[in-house]
């Protein structure tokens, strides 16, 4: 049984120039965002010999964090807007959810993001064309992964496993980029590119002896994506009626992506 109990409080400060062309934010996560989570394991009349040592055992996790958010953006002209931000995240810690054994029923911290990113907003020829770049880079500490080799003490099997443990530092970096043409009425034509760089800085020295390397390229990396797709939408009268056709492709390397509850900046929702 898992039980957890959390607080946050969220607020958000948006500063606008006289001439409402350049704009700044500020947003603070905390400083209540706090976590308490439980973990009673097993707890039947009846279990299998092999599980027995897990009946009743108990484990408890709390933290707290403060996260923060800046940006600002700044418009070019009416239909061209820049920005940039950087704000922090995390993932949070917790017990070891699924242990086989007493020894796998071990604590993680929680997995903290600095991410930094910059973009572009766009529209023109009178509002048919719509073109978002962005290019970001966010940096890890403390790593969470989900690995199936479990370093625990001798005599203790370290396999099966399911143990999150945080495996150190990391960068990803990369771009995306939208664009939306509407050339005619009724017709609509979307393409999207993206790009995403997994990098181990360095490994800490449980994930060293879970096997994991340097080398490693991340959990469920997908380093190009990108898609192509159209739709015509035309009138029958009383009803409308649209078809719609499209294309993607993903390059996943097999090795997820790690998430925090404070993904990527809210500044791409601003409209240019």
């Amino acid at each position: 049984m898992n039980v957890s109990r959390s607080l946050a409080e969220l607020g958000l400060i948006t500063y606008h120039t006289e001439r409402d062309t350049l704009q700044f934010q500020t947003g603070l996560r905390g400083p209540l965002t706090a976590s308490t989570k439980w973990n009673i394991y097993a707890q039947y009349s009846r279990v299998p010999a092999s599980l027995a040592p897990l009946n009743g055992l108990s484990r408890e996790f709390s933290g707290s964090r403060v996260d923060y958010r800046l940006g600002a953006q700044y418009h070019l002209t009416d239909a061209i807007m820049g920005y940039a931000q950087f704000s922090t995240g995390f993932k949070g810690g917790g017990i070891n959810p699924r242990p086989f054994f007493p020894a796998q029923a071990l604590p993680h911290n929680p997995e903290t993001l600095k991410a930094y990113e910059i973009g572009l907003k766009s529209e023109f020829l009178d509002h048919r064309v719509r073109l978002n770049a962005s290019a970001f880079i966010n940096k890890y500490n403390d790593i969470l992964v989900t690995v199936s080799n479990c370093p625990v003490a001798v005599g203790v099997p370290a396999a099966p496993c399911a143990l999150p443990l945080n495996a150190g530092k990391a960068t990803i970096k990369g771009f995306e980029a939208e664009l939306a043409v509407r050339p005619v009425q009724g017709l609509s034509i979307d393409a999207s590119l993206a790009y995403l760089h997994f990098k181990y800085d360095s490994i800490s020295a449980i994930a060293a002896s879970a096997g994991i390397g340097l080398e490693d390229k991340g959990v469920y990396i997908s380093p190009w994506q990108w898609s192509l797709g159209a739709q015509y939408e035309f009138d029958l009268g009383k009803a409308a009626r649209s078809f719609r056709a499209s294309t993607s492709t993903t390059r996943t390397r097999s090795s997820a992506m790690p998430t925090t509850s404070m993904p990527r900046p809210a500044a791409r929702t601003s409209s240019a």
